[in-house]
């Protein structure tokens, strides 16, 4: 079971084991949100009524937090092999290759893995690529949006979308996908997580489901 110094931190549905109806909209500031976050990840994959689940990834921002899962596996006294070996990686390069892989393949991966826990990562500096237009950007992070609430509410599994506000301090466009996010999800607010050790370097996440073709 979770220690209370290792659970005060968690958002209530992790505490009840019972998902949010729709994602979840964690907003703060690095590096305190990427803590928090990947400890939920692995506090989840941990937690012995969760043996045999797996965590799923779609990474916008090529950022894979493996020292944080290493560190909490340690604190728990597992093999961290073990407990990384039940987090699946797909990164996205592009928004149409972070759509299709949310869209189009995500189902499939969670039917081929008893799924605990869904984890978009860099979603806010991905969609904001001014290369993109704002109208198609924020159109596919719609679709995106509707997907994750339809695998929230049938599936009962929650979807954990962190952002960083600060990246939208000076950005109309990154504001208005905010307002998206908002709008199509829960939203709370992070609180400090408990310290952990010394972290690693981060390291870029390959390539576990899906491709690269948008």
């Amino acid at each position: 079971m979770l220690s209370a110094s290792s659970s005060h931190f968690l958002p209530p549905f992790f505490l009840r084991r019972t998902a949010p109806r729709r994602p979840l909209l964690l907003q703060g500031d690095e590096p305190r949100l990427g803590i928090f976050v990947y400890r939920i990840l692995a506090l989840r994959l941990l937690d012995p009524a969760e043996s045999g689940s797996s965590c799923l990834i779609v990474c916008g921002d090529n950022v894979f937090r493996s020292d944080i899962i290493v560190q909490e596996s340690r604190n728990a006294a597992t093999d961290p092999r073990k407990t990384l070996s039940r987090i699946r990686i797909s990164r996205a390069v592009t928004i149409h290759q972070f759509h299709t892989l949310v869209a189009s393949r995500l189902e499939e991966e969670i039917g081929a893995f008893r799924t605990s826990l869904i984890l978009l990562s860099g979603i806010l500096p991905l969609f904001s690529d001014g290369a993109i237009s704002e109208r198609e950007s924020l159109a596919l992070l719609l679709s995106i949006m509707t997907k994750l609430r339809e695998i929230a509410l049938r599936r009962n599994i929650a979807c954990i979308l962190p952002v960083d506000r600060r990246e939208a301090v000076n950005d109309a466009r990154s504001r208005r996908l905010i307002s998206l996010l908002e709008s199509s999800s829960e939203s709370g607010s992070i609180v400090d997580p408990p310290p952990v050790g010394q972290s690693a370097p981060r390291r870029s996440p390959g390539k576990l489901f899906g491709d690269q073709e948008p």
